[in-house]
């Protein structure tokens, strides 16, 4: 009768031992938050949308102001 309460508790703190939110060193540093929030002053999702949006409006200027300088060189050179 013994066995069969030692062992379920043998088995809990096994497990317990084992889980990985266990910390065998305490004085070591403080785990990192698990989903950290970029902080990029975006008060709502839409705020963040808007400027993902802005940013790649950005971007499409530059590619296409570095390709137009690319034509303008290649029709430099084949003249």
């Amino acid at each position: 009768m013994r066995s069969v309460l030692l062992l379920p508790l043998g088995v809990a703190a096994l497990l317990a031992a084992c889980s990985p939110d266990h910390d065998p060193t305490p004085d070591s540093q403080p785990p990192a938050p698990k989903a950290a929030k970029a902080d990029n002053g975006a008060g709502t999702p839409l705020d963040g949308l808007l400027q993902d949006r802005q940013r790649a409006r950005d971007v499409q200027k530059t590619v296409n102001a570095h390709a137009h300088a690319q034509d303008a060189a290649i029709e430099a050179q084949s003249q």
